[in-house]
Formats: C-alpha cells, structure tokens, sequence
C-alpha cells in the first residue's frame, strides 16, 4: 500500500468499513504531502507488527483523525497477528479473551466489567473467549452477552464457572466449536429467565480427562449444530432442572458417551429436531437418559407436524373429564400438570391396539384443563391422553 510513492500526492480517507493492508513499509507507505485519515467508523489493519511504523506517521502528521479525536494503535490484540488503527472513541472487539478478574480488585464478577478481562476489553460477536485461569471466580452474565465461541477448560487450565442469570443471555456466532469442560472441568448454570444461543457445536465433557457439567435451572438454551456429552472421551453431565433446551443436531451413538449422563428433572424439557424415538429409548435403556437421578421415568415422543422429539419427566397421571361427541367431532377435556407437553393419541381397537397420534392436540399445559374438538373416524375410536 502506498500513497504518493513516486513523487505524488496520495490521500486516503477511510471513514467507515475496513482497509486491510497485506504489506507496509517502515519509511515509505506514506510520502510528501500524502495522508492517511481515519476517522468516523472507520478502521486499518495491516499485517504483521507496524506499530512503531504507524506512531511514527501519526507524531509527523501523516495519520491523522479528521474528526479531532484520538487514534489508536493496537498489535495483537484486536487482530491476531496485526496492527490496527481506528478512532479512540471506537469500540472494538478483542479477538481474543481470557477470564482472569484477579487484577480488578473491586470485582463482582459479571461478564461486562471489561477489567475482568486480560485485555481490559470486553468481549464481542468476533472474541474466542477462554475461561482457563486457575482459582478465577465465576462469571456472571447479567445482560445481553456475545461472543464468537466460548471455550471452557481448554489450554490445560480449569474452565471455572459460567453462570447466566435471570435477564442475562449469551450469543455466539462463529462456525466454532463451544465446549463446557474442553480438556478439564468446568461449569455452566442457566437459571430460570436465562437464555443461551450457541452458532456451532456445544460439547460438555470434550476431551479424556474432562469432566463437564451443564446445568439448566429455567431458560431457554439453542444449538445450532451437534450436542454430545463425552464425545471425544471425557465426561459430561447435562442436569435439565427447568426450562428447554432446543437441539438442532443428534447423534445416535455418540451424543452420550462414557460415563456421560443427561438427568431430566421437575419441568426440565429436551427438544431434538427429527424423530430421534429409537436412540432416545436406547440412550434410557443403557442408563445415559435418567429422570430424577433414575427414580423416576422419562416421557418421550416425536411429532411429525412440530418435526421434534420431546423429553420430559413422566408427570402424575391426570382423568380425562369431559367427552363429548356431535356433528361428527370429538371433544374430550383433561386435567393437566403444569410446565408438562400433553397431545392425544386414538386407536380403532384395544386388541390389538394402533396408537396414532391426533394431529393439533400437543399443548404446553399451564395447570388448568384443556379442551379439544377434532375430527371424529371411524365407528369405534378410543382415545387417551399423552405426555409428552
């Protein structure tokens, strides 16, 4: 990159977006009367360390900021491996950080203090962020948080605690994978009003000699590519208390491995994109998909209109107290447990039986009883109330 190179003038005037520079040169990027402004939104990254370079054009007037505020000049740390030049008053993102509050005397603990971080910057939608620092305190998540991926445990240190609390979410967006206990142990709590939203992969318990743990007291938790639990040889344990976490990928031999275990308890729900009945009801078979520790028992099932396969523990048996039949419909009322998934199955005959489920009669249940009409079929039908 080169302004007034050869004897001329050359200005550049980079006002918003990025202006990526492969090469520079110490003494001759910028010559004679030539400038080179950033200002506004604007931003310059250059290959390699120029930072002596840059402070240098920007003490002799040849970097400047036409809107009269400060330039900074960073290696490393917003851009892995490259200088960058933007405004003072721009706010960017590190590309990377690491959970480290014992050098912020006065910490609480929360993910948007910057000074709890090594590079005194918060992270943003592009940070690989690590929580590897032995004896650090948890990290609370009390607003809205991004973040390219999360890596819990990796690097050799401990992965700590990560906990995201009611009113908090945390967002990542790179095509990375996210890991609770990557190559150690580590911890990750939802509490009930707390969201989560992971781009890529999450793994709990990744690596041999792991041992993560995922807690979900309420809340909402996506993922967008695959879940497993001990995939790659260590231990995970994920503990549904409450709330529901949404997963877009399954594997039906390797989403709980080892001594991995997936534990359903009070309201806690699992939603998996596809029918996934079969693997679910080996997973139960062999111990790694409990209820209540495995005192209890877990209600499965798949609906083909929503295209999901539902976990729940099994709620206490409730009467149907209302049946009617006219004009062709059926209308049935039941009772319900609160927090629970309930539809309607029909069957032509009880010997032998041909359970079938009854399409538009899945519900959330809020405690109180449901009703619902459908079609009538055939001459004889029985009907019974399902969860989930």
């Amino acid at each position: 990159f080169d302004l007034g190179g050869n004897g001329g003038k050359g200005t550049a005037q980079i006002k918003g977006g990025t202006l990526n520079l492969a090469q520079w040169d110490y003494y001759n990027s910028i010559l004679g009367d030539s400038v080179l402004d950033v200002s506004g939104t604007g931003v310059v990254v250059i290959n390699g360390y120029q930072q002596l370079s840059v402070n240098d054009y920007v003490s002799i007037g040849k970097i400047t900021n036409s809107s009269g505020t400060n330039l900074l000049v960073d290696y490393n740390i917003i851009n892995v491996g490259k200088t960058t030049i933007y405004p003072s008053d721009l706010v960017l993102p590190p590309a990377q950080a690491v959970w480290n509050p014992a050098a912020n005397p006065s910490s609480s603990g929360v993910w948007d203090e910057c000074a709890n971080w090594n590079n005194l910057l918060c992270p943003g939608n592009v940070t690989v962020v690590t929580f590897n620092v032995p004896d650090a305190i948890p990290c609370t998540v009390t607003n809205a948080a991004v973040a390219g991926y999360v890596a819990m445990g990796n690097s050799g240190g401990p992965g700590g605690t990560l906990i995201i609390t009611n009113g908090g979410s945390l967002t990542t967006f790179a095509n990375n994978w996210c890991a609770v206990g990557y190559s150690s142990n580590a911890l990750m709590i939802v509490e009930n009003g707390g969201s989560a939203s992971f781009a890529s992969h999450l793994w709990v318990g990744l690596d041999p000699g792991s041992d993560g743990t995922f807690v979900m007291n309420g809340g909402t938790v996506s993922v967008g590519q695959m879940f497993g639990l001990g995939w790659q040889g260590g231990k995970g344990t994920a503990q549904i208390n409450g709330g529901t976490l949404n997963l877009s990928q399954w594997q039906a031999t390797n989403s709980i491995k080892g001594a991995s275990v997936l534990n359903l308890t009070g309201t806690g729900t699992v939603l998996i994109t596809g029918n996934q009945v079969t693997s679910v009801s080996n997973y139960i078979s062999s111990g790694k998909i409990t209820a209540n520790g495995g005192a209890g028992t877990v209600a499965y099932g798949y609906d083909s209109g929503a295209d999901k396969t539902t976990l729940q523990v099994a709620p206490p048996r409730q009467s149907v107290t209302g049946v009617a039949v006219s004009g062709g419909n059926t209308t049935l009322t039941w009772q319900t447990t609160a927090g629970h998934t309930y539809h309607i199955e029909s069957t032509p005959s009880l010997s032998p039986t041909a359970w079938t489920r009854v399409a538009g009669t899945t519900t959330n249940a809020t405690g109180a009883s449901v009703t619902f009409t459908f079609p009538a079929s055939g001459d004889q039908q029985f009907y019974r109330t399902v969860s989930p």
